[in-house]
């Protein structure tokens, strides 16, 4: 018991030196002490001073471990690195970041806890949350309703996709018919909404004033989990899962005209400004680039286990943005200048505390990051 107590200031001692990048989550430390208290009363009944006053220190130094990391990562001043504008908290494990057209707020959906959806306003730094439920993974504004859609999952449990008013900061209600729902987009003239269907494999089509569907797409591949649309709104790219391929809709006919294989699991993709390029990264830590009119693999850039979600700049064809989660940075990739390549890393910029994972970026070129620690970075590249 004395050496089970001892472990634990020990362990408190280097989260404190350490600071935020201990990953120690509250839930861990909450299981080491009830087990040691667990141990000492199985033992005997009567807890002896000495012992009670080690597990008494345990506590209060893996305590200020974990509040030193919080206040160390409110703290964190917006120059640590050149290309830091600000940083946001938001919620508990942040899984994405949407922005709406104009890029003047940043729609954040937060898992963990009771699920929120964390609405930040970019300009002020300030962000309102609104609970949604607890596994909130994607998120789609729809700023001429007023609405926003938070798509929640649940292993086992499938999922819903919960409509939100975002003045309110409430959910209003459910739209029906999808099934483990995932991946969210909308159409460039804001009309319609897609969304992948993950346990029954399609791709469904709402309204987006309605929001009640008015097609289901079927044959997208298995457990689909991303959407998006070329800037014209003539193609849709389904990224199945389990099928470990993109499958491309026509979306004025509603149907599939072709498949392309990846050989890796997808994760998330994003279409270039100009269309004719899509990125796709992979659970193998791939990033596949795809030439959309060949319908066929450019070129493929390996990151590592840790490569999270992407983002293309909008007005920019030829530069896009990674997360890599496990290392915490954030990479900018543009044209390169060796004709062997299509394109090149440009800049990495370090993102503590560590876990970048979803990222957007803004019509005027800022770079949105939601962190692990639950946090919204605001980068600028141009810096």
């Amino acid at each position: 018991m004395a050496l089970a107590a001892v472990f634990l200031i020990v362990v408190g001692v280097i989260g404190v030196l350490r600071r935020p990048r201990t990953p120690m989550r509250p839930e861990l430390i909450l299981a080491c002490l009830t087990g040691v208290a667990a141990i000492e009363l199985g033992a005997d009944p009567v807890v002896s001073r000495v012992t009670g006053i080690a597990v008494i220190l345990a506590s209060l130094t893996v305590a200020a471990a974990v509040l030193w990391g919080e206040y160390v990562v409110r703290r964190l001043p917006s120059d640590a690195d050149p290309g830091r504008v600000q940083l946001v908290r938001v919620g508990r494990n942040p899984q994405a970041v949407q922005l709406d057209p104009a890029g003047t707020t940043a729609y954040v959906p937060c898992a963990w806890g009771r699920g929120t959806l964390a609405m930040v306003d970019v300009a002020r730094g300030s962000a309102r949350l609104a609970p949604v439920g607890r596994g909130a993974v994607t998120a789609l504004p729809l700023p001429q309703s007023g609405l926003a859609l938070v798509s929640i999952f649940r292993p086992w449990r499938g999922g819903r996709l919960v409509i939100v008013d975002t003045a309110a900061g409430k959910v209003t209600g459910m739209v029906s018919g999808p099934r483990a729902p995932r991946g969210l987009a909308a159409s460039p003239d804001g009309h319609l909404v897609y969304v992948t269907s993950m346990w029954d494999h399609s791709l469904w089509i709402l309204d987006a004033r309605t929001l009640q569907p008015t097609a289901t797409i079927g044959g997208v591949g298995r457990v689909p989990v991303a959407v998006a649309s070329s800037p014209d709104g003539g193609k849709l790219f389904v990224a199945a899962a389990a099928g470990e391929a993109v499958t491309v809709v026509d979306a004025v006919r509603r149907e599939v005209v072709g498949s392309i294989p990846l050989e890796a699991i997808p994760r998330s993709l994003a279409v270039n400004a100009a269309g004719d390029t899509l990125f796709v990264t992979c659970r193998d830590g791939g990033l596949h680039i795809i030439d959309t009119e060949l319908g066929r693999k450019r070129q493929v850039i390996t990151v590592g286990a840790g490569l999270g979600d992407v983002a293309a700049h909008p007005s920019d064809p030829e530069r896009f943005y990674l997360t890599d989660t496990h290392h915490g940075k954030v990479f900018q990739f543009a044209a390169a200048k060796r004709p062997d390549r299509m394109f090149e890393l440009r800049r990495t910029v370090p993102v503590p505390p560590d876990g970048p994972l979803g990222i957007a970026v803004g019509p005027d070129g800022l770079v949105h990051v939601a962190c692990n620690q639950g946090t919204l970075e605001t980068l600028d590249f141009t810096r």
